[in-house]
């Protein structure tokens, strides 16, 4: 029983520490997937005579959430999605970054003629992918712990996702609502766990 009681006092800091960072490494997940979705669905109503479906690889491939979440307020507000694409092109020329492929908005300019159709239900699969990548275990402590790390990465992925929903909901009620003080109801929808809601 001591020799049971000293493993986990040895083990409880080490895991309460790698707790947290799988919490915080599911959010990041969760917010990604959210506002990538919520992009490619304000893409597709906003600007439905494009073939969205087509240019959806360029999207998935952003990992960086705040590219993504600019692309998202971008598409609210510009008039056409070739406005979108500059904004993703401009990025990539502003800076030095590996999170938008070189070649991501190549492929828009050269697919730009092209129109095919492609399956939409894809979309999250890159999310899924990467999700599956991010969770292989390397230590002991995390063979250990794998259960207890996953069910904390479902739960970050979870609150992730809510707090992207509301940014992006917020987001698009400030868009389209420009004269009114949409921000009081910000509380209302924080309120809100179902995120099917949201």
């Amino acid at each position: 029983m001591k020799h049971e009681s000293l493993l986990d006092r040895l083990m409880e800091q080490p895991l309460a520490e790698a707790r947290k960072k799988a919490i915080q490494e599911g959010k990041e997940l969760g917010a990604r997937e959210t506002i990538l979705n919520n992009l490619l669905e304000v893409l597709d109503v906003r600007f439905h005579e494009q073939d969205v479906a087509l240019y959806t690889p360029i999207f998935e491939a952003i990992t960086d959430v705040q590219l993504l979440r600019q692309l998202h307020h971008t598409a609210l507000r510009v008039p056409t999605f070739d406005d979108v694409m500059q904004t993703l092109k401009d990025y990539r020329n502003q800076r030095d970054i590996t999170s938008v492929p070189s070649n991501a908005t190549n492929r828009w300019h050269a697919s730009r003629s092209v129109r095919g159709t492609a399956n939409r239900a894809d979309s999250g699969k890159f999310a899924q992918n990467g999700a599956e990548d991010t969770m292989k275990h390397e230590s002991l402590l995390d063979r250990l712990a794998e259960q207890p790390l996953a069910e904390a990465r479902k739960e970050g992925r979870a609150l992730g996702a809510r707090e992207n929903a509301i940014h992006s909901l917020m987001a698009v009620l400030d868009a389209r609502f420009q004269d009114c003080n949409v921000q009081i109801l910000k509380p209302t929808f924080e309120a809100i766990t179902d995120l099917q809601l949201l």
